[in-house]
């Protein structure tokens, strides 16, 4: 989830770190809400040099730059401020305290920093075959225990009926993650614990296992969404950023799905739907298509509108969304053919009599093959890893479907032949269900 400006005010509730006081002559290039530094050391030094200078009017998008950065001990003589950092390549990691003693979160914690570090990469790699460039400087990332942590700095009211729509993570300013290490809370680990001890049968440690197992996996998903946002923002600038009308929340999330590569399962309603466009574009006009649109907006600078009206011949997200909804509504309605399809040559071939039904069902699958490949649903599917792994799967998917469909038809000609020559010689024609 991308985070408004707005939010960078909330993030004081991390820690209660020292705050920046000095004048616009300290700001790095790209200003305060998308420094750009070029080593980790440079951007703690920075942020050490701010939190010591004691001229100046406070600034929340400074203080937001100083509590991703400083870590205990960067500034002897201070209160420890409790939070801890490591850096990797070009990410700056920190976490409070806190999550060190949290029982599922702490044990998750190495793992998390390991995949933080590989979903960095895939997602540079993802990013670079959409259009979208790699972002010069750091990305800073704050680790958080679990979801609650999240929702007492994000205070989003939840949706009982959605539970996709918790917030998990959010991206704030340009270049800001906030991701939680767990995804179990300890409101949900007290209510195992109550189950555990009114029924025996519960396996504790089993169950925590699951989670964390879970929870990693979830937390791979985050983490590139987040990654993504920053990628696209970074682009954009802070202030192309935070212009909705440049490019709108849909833009946003429609990105960051489609880069992390989620499933419908894991995402909201909302998001769901702007998943949806994206996988529509890419089916039906191609993913070069799709990676020029996202190019005219986030290097070019075109708003989302007009990058629309010229690589679409729409006229807005609009009339995107409704294509989307027919869309689908025309792959549901073409499965459902398939399948009903395959149902009718299952019950033909149990109602006793003689019924080519393997050879009818491999011309079946062999006709589903190829639709998938006119439909372009393979790169709806993988179009994230570019456009030729598309065309490899649909050169594998087609030469598949014809296989299938080819031999389904010989298959048939050969039964047919074999009928009428029995019908020649005068022979009756055994009453089977499976003669192929």
């Amino acid at each position: 989830m991308t985070g408004f400006p707005a939010w960078a005010a909330l993030l004081g509730a991390l820690v209660a770190g020292p705050a920046a006081t000095v004048g616009e002559r300290a700001a790095p290039p790209g200003g305060w809400k998308n420094p750009v530094y070029r080593t980790a050391a440079e951007s703690v030094a920075a942020a050490v040099a701010v939190a010591g200078d004691s001229q100046g009017l406070p600034d929340p998008d400074r203080d937001l730059f100083v509590r991703f950065n400083l870590a205990d001990g960067d500034r002897p003589g201070t209160v420890p401020i409790g939070v801890v950092r490591r850096v990797q390549d070009d990410v700056i990691v920190t976490w409070g305290r806190r999550l060190e003693r949290h029982p599922v979160a702490a044990p998750a914690l190495r793992e998390v920093l390991d995949r933080l570090k590989r979903e960095r990469r895939r997602v540079a790699r993802r990013a670079d075959r959409l259009g979208v460039p790699a972002f010069r400087g750091l990305l800073y990332c704050r680790l958080l225990a679990d979801l609650d942590d999240v929702a007492g700095i994000t205070k989003d009211p939840q949706d009982a009926n959605d539970p996709g729509a918790r917030v998990a993570g959010f991206t704030t300013n340009c270049r800001y993650v906030v991701v939680p290490v767990s995804t179990v809370s300890l409101g949900d680990l007290a209510r195992l614990e109550a189950r555990a001890a009114l029924d025996p049968r519960i396996d504790m440690p089993g169950t925590l296992v699951s989670w964390r197992e879970e929870s990693l996996r979830r937390v791979g998903g985050i983490l590139r969404h987040e990654i993504a946002h920053v990628h696209v923002n970074s682009a954009l600038g802070a202030e192309l950023y935070a212009d909705r009308t440049h490019a709108p929340v849909w833009f946003h999330e429609g990105v960051a799905t489609w880069l992390s590569g989620e499933t419908e399962a894991t995402l909201s309603r909302d998001y769901r739907h702007y998943f949806g466009v994206f996988v529509y574009l890419a089916e039906r006009h191609g993913v070069r298509h799709l990676t020029r649109f996202v190019e005219r907006v986030v290097r070019d600078h075109q708003p989302a509108a007009a990058a629309i009206r010229a690589e679409y011949d729409a006229q807005s997200y609009d009339d995107l969304s409704r294509a989307a909804d027919r869309w689908r509504a025309w792959h549901h309605n073409v499965a459902v053919a398939f399948t009903l399809a395959f149902l009718v040559l299952v019950i033909q071939a149990f109602r006793g009599r003689r019924f080519p039904f393997l050879a009818l069902t491999s011309v079946l699958a062999g006709l589903f093959c190829l639709y998938h490949v006119a439909a372009g649903t393979v790169a709806g599917a993988c179009g994230v890893d570019g456009v030729l792994a598309v065309r490899f799967l649909e050169a594998v998917l087609s030469v598949a479907g014809l296989w299938l469909l080819v031999g389904g038809v010989l298959r048939l000609r050969r039964q047919a032949l074999a009928r009428r020559a029995m019908s020649r010689n005068g022979e009756g024609a055994p009453d089977v269900a499976h003669p192929d």
